[in-house]
């Protein structure tokens, strides 16, 4: 079914870009609309301002990070618009990428590991209920591994690490999906057979 991967026994997805399609872009331009600051400017922020990497680690509440991009941007914005806008990056999940992993799931072990955080998978366990009612994201997997759960974040290698180690994988049997180049180095430096996924429709390309 992989091309030229005949060896393989396991998949490891990401989720933006690759099963979810996402638009950061859309989102950064409605902070830049609503603050006043240049888009330019936004994505500096939101690219090496602390926060966006400690709540994608869990390290603090939903609270502590809307108060916070309030403060960077200089804003007022309440819970609820706020969740708006940065929930807004999450575009949509096709059915036929889920019927994808149906798919796969039944040749190979699959997981998910994202980077991403407590708004995000609850607007996207949301959006499941319109093209997979009853049944979450994360039950299309045998395990779904998030960020903001694990307090660890690709492309650490600790992460990678510890998926491995929890499901007994050896990293020469995985393939991991990625969109982001430094998320595919992370796993390719500890033996995983890492490709990245320059567009979602790819994974029909990958799996024939």
């Amino acid at each position: 079914m992989i091309k030229t991967r005949e060896h393989i026994k396991n998949v490891i997805f990401d989720l933006g870009d690759v099963i979810i399609d996402i638009s950061i872009p859309g989102t950064i331009a409605n902070f830049s609309n609503r603050s006043g600051i240049s888009p330019e400017r936004v994505r500096e922020i939101y690219s090496t301002s602390g926060i966006f990497l400690d709540y994608e680690k869990g390290k603090i509440s939903d609270e502590e990070f809307h108060s916070g991009a309030n403060s960077l941007f200089g804003t007022d914005m309440s819970f609820e618009e706020f969740c708006g806008i940065w929930n807004g990056m999450l575009i949509r999940i096709p059915a036929e990428r889920l019927r994808l992993l149906e798919q796969v799931s039944a040749q190979f072990r699959i997981f998910l590991l994202s980077n991403t955080n407590d708004i995000h998978l609850k607007c996207f366990n949301q959006m499941m209920e319109e093209v997979s009612p009853g049944k979450p994201l994360g039950s299309y997997f045998e395990k779904a591994y998030y960020s903001h759960h694990l307090g660890m974040r690709k492309p650490d290698a600790e992460i990678f690490e510890f998926v491995l180690q929890e499901n007994n994988l050896n990293p020469a049997e995985t393939l991991f999906l990625d969109d982001n180049a430094e998320n595919i180095s992370g796993a390719s430096r500890l033996g995983i057979q890492a490709t990245i996924v320059k567009h979602p429709d790819n994974l029909f390309e990958i799996f024939q």
